[in-house]
Parts: C-alpha cells; sequence; structure tokens
C-alpha cells in the first residue's frame, strides 16, 4: 500500500512539478499577470487536477485494492472517466501552461498525453479486457476515456 502511494506521489510531483519547473527554468517567460482570467483559469485547472489525482491515489490506495485490483474499479472519479489518474496529470500541466504562459508547456502537456496514450491507456485496456472480460468491455461502453460526458455529470 504505502510503496503505491509513494510511487503515484513521487510520479505525479515529477510529470507535473519538477519536469515543468525544468522546463521554465531554461525558457523563462513572461512574468505572471496577476488576476486575469486566464489566471483564474488556469489554477482551477490545476486545483481539479490535484483533487482528481489525489482522490485516485486515495481510491486505490485506501480502497483495498491496492496496485493490481482483483475487481474492476468502477466507483469515485472512475465512474466519470475511464483514465482520470491520467488525465489529471494532463490537466494539471494544462494549467501550468495557462498559468506560465508557456507554449514549452504546452507541447509538453500534449507530449504527455499522446504518450500516455498511446504506450500506456492502448496497452492498459487490452490488459483490462483479459482480466475482467465482458464486464470491462461494458464499462468501456458506458465511461469515456479522457472527458466525462456532461449528461453523467449530472445524474
Amino acid at each position: 500500500m504505502w510503496k503505491f502511494l509513494t510511487f503515484r506521489l513521487l510520479v505525479g510531483g515529477f510529470v507535473t512539478g519538477y519536469l515543468p519547473y525544468s522546463i521554465l527554468s531554461s525558457h523563462p517567460e513572461p512574468a505572471l499577470t496577476l488576476l486575469s482570467i486566464l489566471t483564474i483559469t488556469a489554477v482551477f485547472l490545476i486545483a481539479a487536477g490535484v483533487y482528481v489525482y489525489l482522490r485516485c491515489i486515495w481510491d486505490f490506495t485506501f480502497g483495498g485494492e491496492g496496485d493490481n485490483p482483483t475487481m474492476l474499479v468502477a466507483r469515485g472519479t472512475y465512474k466519470f472517466v475511464r483514465n482520470p489518474m491520467y488525465a489529471s496529470l494532463v490537466l494539471i500541466l494544462l494549467g501550468e501552461s495557462l498559468l506560465f504562459k508557456s507554449w514549452r508547456l504546452l507541447g509538453y502537456a500534449a507530449a504527455i498525453w499522446f504518450g500516455i496514450h498511446l504506450l500506456v491507456i492502448l496497452y492498459e485496456e487490452q490488459a483490462l479486457v483479459k482480466k475482467f472480460g465482458p464486464s470491462y468491455a461494458q464499462y468501456c461502453k458506458e465511461v469515456p476515456r479522457w472527458i466525462p460526458r456532461v449528461h453523467r455529470l449530472a445524474s
């Protein structure tokens, strides 16, 4: 449990903290504009992403499932989107790119999304179909991969 928790927190911090800091410090951008609509949107995206990421870690760590669940996890944030942990990382990076008005961070966010989609999610989905069978196939029909459906949020 603690190994999973530590690993996820380190990965999230590295992907959304250390690497963006490295990108920004090697290519300084203009100073932040305080209280613009862009800044407010950026802070909202970052806060939402951090909340969802921490909620996903909580659901897996303390929900009894751990890193290798024996049952399909379709509760919490997983009722709205199949990959909330990955989506939250991308959301944080999009917020950071807006906050710092950085095209480099936006490109980094796109690269992370593309890499996760091609290298992780497509592989994981095949493995989950083998592991959980028809229940995972039905879950895929009902729950979108990246962006939650508006009508599911209202219900």
